[in-house]
């Protein structure tokens, strides 16, 4: 859904901010196109083949990936881990080992 009343909401926040100074949504305009960089080269047949049997390691233990990803998210977001209802409160040494977060890493 979007706003329904796009020049009510604009009036609005141009009474809250300053008026003196340009939005920046005021200050790009379409004559700026953003130019999409070089094109990347191409993989060689090597790095595909590196590339496939990389994917294949992950794919071949995917849990162990999803735990390890979840243990490293909670471990620099501890906030994040609280709202995981199932695994709040739980140390991440125990939650390393947790059948739970191996099921729910495979989702």
């Amino acid at each position: 859904m979007g706003n329904t009343v796009p020049g009510r909401r604009n009036s609005i926040l141009s009474k809250e901010g300053s008026v003196s100074e340009p939005s920046r949504q005021n200050t790009i305009c379409d004559s700026d196109p953003i130019s999409p960089g070089p094109q990347p080269e191409p993989l060689t047949p090597e790095q595909m083949e590196l590339l496939t049997r990389t994917w294949k390691m992950l794919e071949d233990d995917i849990a162990h990936v999803g735990v390890i990803t979840f243990i490293s998210l909670f471990e620099t977001h501890p906030d994040v881990q609280q709202g995981f209802m199932s695994f709040s409160g739980i140390e991440l040494e125990d939650l390393k080992h947790s059948k739970q977060l191996r099921a729910h890493a495979l989702r």
